[in-house]
């Protein structure tokens, strides 16, 4: 009895002593995980009426929901949203919460990798403009599996840098980034990042892979193998499969079509859109002028200041996508998968900033404040124009009311 109590007390030292070292992450990502619930999810029933055409091609799907082995693309979001949409008799508003759940866990995965690259500050700031942003707002509030091009990146990312900084439980860490690349699978797209992450693991981190006993990676392969298998078996009867899960179009685009779908990638992020009102209002781009230079700055960060691994892989990462998108005729679907990156490469953009600043004036308090001041200013107008853009431009917008009515009447 004196045995389990003191082992009590040891565990309770050591959790009052975790809690003393980390709790300003602690609170920053409590705060972060409220403002998450509250934006992400705000009126995701009574936003606009009605459905647009990729959400009933999704409520479609979940109520004929046929044997898992014959379609088994995007079932890390249809499963869930089929069991919630069960729960509460309501296809169409139980996706709309699993796609929230989706964006507060992409939120967390965010918030922990910029804490790992950065501090909890830019880790802060960086999740907060994430769960601001009107592309997150109508990405997130839509009954579609378009979050699991948010979260999936995110999840490969983090796990390969736990993976590749964890020095005291290697095997689980190299557990969890199995895991993920084995949901990674699942989603259209995302092999070519799974690419991204095997060639890291065997060029870059071959040393941390070698580590691990036979016993070990057997034990990781089973996993992997069982976390696979119904998506196997479900291209084994549709191979069709393979070439949406690969981001290939039946029909490839010519040569002059795929130049103007890679141009207005970067239009759409940084200048003018092409209309696509079921995400998008009007003809804006997708980034507010502040994003735009702090993504610059990031890419500056980046190319200038990050450790060599972590530049190569994410390059590459940033690169096959940039080829693949402009692939598919509606790129702005697979545009999706940039969120993620977009908004580490702002993160770092408001971390270069303030070390810039603060190498001029390392010790003058008054300007290192003031900088700081600045900074939460431009922080705070940013995020209230994003609110406002989707949550009083977008659902007024007559293009967006006109998609969502038609196809309501239709239904």
């Amino acid at each position: 009895m004196s045995l389990l109590n003191s082992m009590k007390k040891v565990n309770m030292n050591q959790l009052a002593k975790r809690v003393s070292t980390h709790w300003r992450g602690l609170l920053a990502g409590l705060v972060i995980a409220i403002l998450a619930s509250v934006t992400l999810s705000l009126q995701i029933a009574t936003l606009i009426d009605g459905q647009n055409k990729f959400e009933s091609e999704t409520v479609r799907h979940l109520e004929v929901f046929p044997d898992p082995t014959e379609r088994m693309i995007n079932a890390p979001y249809l499963v869930p949203a089929y069991i919630v949409g069960n729960s509460i008799n309501n296809m169409l508003i139980g996706a709309r919460i699993t796609s929230v759940v989706f964006g507060l866990l992409a939120t967390v995965a965010l918030f922990l990798l910029l804490k790992r690259w950065f501090s909890v500050q830019i880790a802060s700031v960086g999740s907060l403009l994430f769960i601001t942003s009107s592309w997150v707002l109508a990405i997130s509030h839509q009954a579609t599996p378009l979050i699991l091009l948010v979260i999936v990146p995110l999840l490969l990312v983090v796990t390969l840098t736990i993976f590749a900084n964890n020095k005291q439980h290697s095997f689980w860490a190299f557990m969890s980034l199995v895991c993920a690349v084995a949901v990674a699978f699942y989603v259209p797209f995302m092999f070519w990042p799974i690419a991204v992450v095997i060639a890291a693991i065997i060029l870059l981190y071959r040393k941390k892979l070698a580590a691990l006993s036979k016993k070990q990676i057997a034990i990781a392969a089973i996993v992997f193998a069982v976390l696979l298998l119904p998506l196997l078996i479900s291209i084994t009867q549709y191979p069709g499969q393979i070439k949406e899960l690969l981001g290939i179009p039946m029909a490839i685009p010519s040569v002059s079509q795929y130049a103007e779908n890679f141009a207005w990638q970067f239009s759409t992020l940084f200048f003018v859109s092409q209309p696509f009102p079921e995400l998008y209002i009007g003809r804006l781009p997708l980034l507010d002028i502040f994003s735009v230079a702090m993504t610059i700055l990031g890419v500056y960060h980046f190319v200038k200041y990050m450790p060599k691994r972590r530049k190569l892989s994410f390059a590459f990462l940033v690169l096959i996508l940039l080829i693949i998108v402009p692939l598919t005729t509606l790129y702005q679907i697979p545009m999706t998968a940039y969120v993620a990156i977009i908004y580490v490469f702002i993160a770092a953009g408001v971390y270069e900033l303030l070390r810039q600043w603060f190498s001029y004036f390392p010790r003058n308090p008054f300007a290192r404040n003031a900088a700081v001041v600045l900074v939460s200013i431009l922080i705070g107008m940013s995020a209230l124009y994003n609110l406002q853009k989707f949550y009083i431009a977008w659902p007024n917008s007559s293009e967006t009311k006109a998609v969502y009515v038609v196809q309501s009447n239709k239904e």
